[in-house]
């Protein structure tokens, strides 16, 4: 059964606006869409574990991360690890499948932390519709398991990396390296498609001239 005492949300899922305000956890309401929140640092976080500020290029001024999460004690740590290492970051938290595939389209995270099961939804399901909408958004699984067949299965489905709940320190560097990933990825296709866009260019110049064209060595031979 999922602990549901402690839950925080109050009806759309926020804790009043004016509340937070006063307590300096959120901006001004303007500063954010509907149903998105930040996490700041609060006294007595742990200290971030990044050890990096924002990665260049890839990383927005707030970091948008999507959770795939059904219990609040959970959701609370994960969202408070992740800002501590990205302050200014805004979460979106699911916990079935419309709702992560509506905010896969209306949301559109740079990052997603995902529990390894949930009673109606669960980690490996969400992976294999963010390979199909979003293959290039890094992916992390959360699991309680220390099973190593567990992260090996996460591994090898397509999960860019996991964290065990027991030791959510590791979600800051996690987060940062699979950021980084992403970043080592697309300049990698970006090369690719240049490489790919010349050669058509050579050949379509080569293509157009009418004279002919022969190879020859210093002798004319």
């Amino acid at each position: 059964a999922q602990r549901r005492l402690g839950r925080r949300h109050v009806e759309d899922g926020r804790r009043p606006a004016a509340s937070r305000r006063r307590q300096g956890l959120d901006p001004p309401a303007e500063a954010l869409a509907p149903g998105d929140r930040p996490r700041l640092a609060r006294l007595g976080d742990p200290p971030a574990q990044c050890g990096r500020g924002p990665i260049e290029g890839i990383m927005p001024d707030k970091l948008k991360v999507l959770v795939v999460e059904d219990d609040s004690v959970d959701l609370e740590l994960a969202e408070r690890t992740a800002a501590s290492a990205f302050p200014g970051a805004v979460f979106r938290d699911v916990e079935n499948r419309t709702d992560f595939q509506n905010a896969l389209e209306d949301f559109q995270p740079d990052i997603i932390l995902s529990d390894y099961r949930l009673p109606h939804f669960d980690g490996m399901k969400a992976l294999k519709i963010a390979q199909e909408k979003a293959p290039e958004t890094p992916f992390l699984i959360i699991t309680g398991s220390q099973n190593e067949e567990t992260a090996v299965d996460c591994l090898q489905a397509g999960a860019w990396n996991y964290v065990i709940k027991e030791r959510i320190r590791r979600l800051g560097p996690a987060m940062s390296a699979a950021l980084e990933e992403k970043r080592r990825r697309r300049e990698k296709r970006q090369a690719e498609e240049a490489l790919r866009a010349s050669e058509a260019l050579n050949r379509g110049i080569l293509d157009a001239i009418d004279a002919n064209i022969a190879v020859l060595d210093r002798r004319g031979r």
